[in-house]
């Protein structure tokens, strides 16, 4: 049984004025060509996927904004493995949720994975939720691993019962097509330095240097952590830093190097120490302690048949050698180029090898030897990394740095659904946050702003408020309400009747209270009892005349129309109101002439009292053509909280209008 971890990145863009979503091909992480397949799933939104130069691409239109879209079953991950794997997928953008076929609380993700045997397939649906902002592109990352051996102790990478998964920090990359004023170039010592700003080539003196520095006192290594980003020139490595405290969220990966450790002189760094090149760079004061990527370029011969990524660029500092991140970036049958980040400016020297270790370890248990490490925490909580250097010679020191793994908060409003109008209300956010201290602010419908986990005012129909919760480390939750206040008890209906079940219809209940009243009049054989039989009668209508049905209504439905070069259904204007509770969701399904569903639209509302789109649009999957000779029923379906329904059904000869264009 192998074990390990395999991840391949692609790419999704969401654009909300057209919505589309593209998966690119697989990139970066290792080849997972030989593990899993991906395909546009065989059914109607498999149409969503299509095959573009090799790649998958998903493109969705029409999205409702304020609404949650659900699309089953967009596309298929297959296993090509000759073992069971383990699959989930991950979306950096939480308006984006993905999930497993149908059933989008099957959600996805590294805590929720599915076990695929060879040949078996994973099919993927996505949920998208446009209630809050969505950015134009974000991330998907579909994730492999071999389930975890426990006989095999060299696997390099680990997750435990949190969700915890390490692996070995992938390479630097080089850095494309740099801005010409920002590189300096000496070739008298093949030395080129990319600064990460303009800089006047005359302001930095690069210089040969003929031996390396002098060593110092034999110490130990010190060692520290810090963020990926200080040498390995990501712009974004998850992380982020809060009184010196460093933090990441939950279920980001987040990016840390060794490589800012020091080794006290030059036995330290190997047992047979040889620099290729020694060279002085002295940049412009402001500039000594600042980001750039050294490049170095030496003759081939200088290896003596070794092999040149086992080269690795040193910095000499006050307290000894600094090891950086190395790459070779050019090799020719006479020389070979390397390039590494630095944080700062002195002496610089290329050696053949080096012979330093860094060994992490992690609450769980799980052990990493490599100067850098990506570390993905799939549950809130506070936790202690550990990393122990040592040196050539055999001297070790060892740092354990606290890393907070942050949670979004999520806030919800407590009260707004019970306020009488004019009169005195307290609404309550009722705040979950795992991390960090919390502060509660409202959004009052004046604009103004109250801090707190409470607010007490006066509120009037309509009237919109929000509130927001930020923790200590920058995570922010927020929800908004609107007010639907209760009617003044006078105004309310008789309270007799608010508990009798309505069950039977209304003309079988007025007939029964007619008759009642009837019979206890002939048995009666009395005018009083007459009389107060006309009377109850004549109170049951004006009682039973105040019950109303309290399901959802479809208030607007114009006629549907289909619009072929936009690959749309459109409808001027959909209105669902709730009269007895917050809506929930609205269904619209368009069938054919046989009942068979063609296409259905689902909408999560979010406890709305409405819900309003002027014009409606529903995507139909790419390739699937509307015929102009069918006939078509539509289907509008609301439910409100209290699982009241409230249905509108439509039929249509053809969906296409005098006009329409036809392709």
């Amino acid at each position: 049984m192998r074990t390990g971890l395999v991840v391949a990145a692609v790419v999704v863009m969401l654009a909300l004025a057209v919505p589309t979503m593209a998966v690119a091909g697989a990139s970066g992480g290792e080849d997972v060509s030989n593990v899993v397949e991906l395909s546009p799933h065989d059914g109607p939104n498999g149409k969503y996927a299509t095959i573009v130069d090799g790649e998958l691409r998903v493109d969705f239109e029409g999205l409702n904004e304020r609404a949650t879209t659900t699309a089953d079953g967009v596309f298929d991950v297959t296993s090509t493995a000759d073992e069971q794997i383990e699959v989930w997928v991950a979306v950096d953008e939480d308006a984006i949720t993905p999930y497993e076929g149908d059933d989008p609380t099957a959600t996805l993700d590294r805590d929720s994975v599915a076990e695929l045997d060879p040949g078996e397939t994973l099919t993927v649906g996505f949920s998208i939720d446009t209630h809050d902002e969505v950015s134009e592109d974000g991330t998907v990352t579909i994730g492999v691993r071999y389930p975890a051996d426990d006989a095999d102790d060299d696997d390099d990478s680990d997750e435990d019962d949190r969700g915890t998964v390490v692996e070995p920090a992938p390479p630097i990359e080089p850095e494309p097509d740099p801005d010409p004023d920002r590189v300096v170039r000496d070739d008298r010592v093949d030395v080129e330095v990319i600064f990460d700003e303009e800089i006047d080539p005359d302001d930095v003196a690069i210089d040969r240097i003929d031996e390396l520095p002098g060593d110092s006192e034999p110490a130990p290594p010190r060692v520290a952590i810090e963020r990926g980003a200080v040498l390995s020139g990501l712009e974004d490595d998850g992380l982020a830093v809060h009184d010196d405290r460093l933090v990441t969220m939950e279920g980001e990966t987040a990016w840390l190097t060794g490589s800012a450790s020091s080794v006290y002189g030059t036995p330290g760094v190997a047992r047979e120490p040889r620099a290729l090149s020694v060279v002085s760079i002295v940049p412009p004061e402001e500039l000594r302690e600042g980001p750039a990527t050294v490049r170095m370029t030496v003759d081939r011969e200088v290896f003596d048949g070794g092999d040149p990524r086992a080269a690795q660029v040193g910095r000499h500092t006050s307290e000894g050698w600094q090891l950086l991140p190395t790459r070779v970036t050019e090799e020719t049958s006479t020389s070979v180029t390397l390039e590494a980040r630095t944080t700062g400016f002195s002496v610089f020297a290329l050696f053949a090898a080096t012979d330093v270790e860094y060994e992490w370890s992690l609450p769980d248990g799980t052990t990493l030897e490599t100067d850098g490490i990506e570390a993905t925490f799939g549950t809130a909580g506070v936790y202690d990394v550990e990393l122990a250097v040592t040196d050539a010679e055999g001297r070790s020191d060892t740092v354990v740095r606290e890393l907070i793994v942050n949670d979004e908060p999520s806030v919800s409003i407590e009260g707004a659904d019970n306020v009488t109008a004019d009169e005195e209300t307290t609404l309550e956010a009722n705040v979950t946050n795992a991390v960090g201290d919390a502060t509660v602010t409202w959004t009052l419908p004046d604009g103004s702003t109250v801090t707190g986990e409470q607010v007490t005012g006066t509120f009037a129909s309509g009237d919109r408020l929000s509130v927001t919760v930020e923790d200590e480390f920058g995570a922010t939750g927020t929800a908004e309400a609107t007010i639907e206040p209760v009617a003044p008890v006078d105004q309310r209906p008789f309270p007799g009747l608010q508990s009798v079940p309505l069950s039977l219809p209304l003309w079988v209940q007025l007939l029964a209270a007619v008759g009642a009243v009837g019979i206890a009049a002939v048995v009666a054989r009395s005018e009083t009892v007459r009389m107060a039989g006309v009377s109850g009668l004549r109170a049951a209508r004006r009682a039973l005349g105040a019950v109303r049905d309290e399901s959802p209504r479809i208030e607007a439905f114009s006629d549907p129309r289909w619009k072929p070069r936009e690959g749309v259904v459109e409808i001027d204007r959909v209105e669902v109101v709730a009269p007895g509770g917050l809506l929930r969701t609205v269904d619209i399904e368009i069938a054919d002439a046989d009942g068979e569903v063609i296409v259905r639209k689902a909408i999560d509302v979010g406890a709305e009292a409405s819900y309003v789109a002027a014009p409606e649009r529903i995507p139909v999957p790419g390739g699937l053509a509307l015929s102009e000779d069918a006939a078509y029923r539509m289907t509008v379906r609301a439910v409100d909280e209290n699982e009241a329904v409230g249905m509108l059904e439509r039929s249509r000869e053809t969906l296409f209008e005098p006009g329409t264009d036809r392709v």
